[in-house]
């Protein structure tokens, strides 16, 4: 793991391209999918790291 102060800018942004927009665009296109009054509920969890 990197410490903040030595994250690089391509580092935040593959990271922030995974955690983020990954998860934007794949909701956005299942979103047809959905039927009337449907969600999608997105939750995460850092536990996964430490277990």
């Amino acid at each position: 793991m990197i410490s903040f102060t030595e994250t690089t800018e391509a580092q935040f942004d593959s990271l922030f391209n995974v955690h983020v927009k990954g998860v934007f665009f794949l909701t956005q296109a299942l979103l047809p999918l959905l039927a009337d009054g449907g969600r999608i509920v997105n939750f995460s969890t850092g536990l996964t790291r430490v277990s």
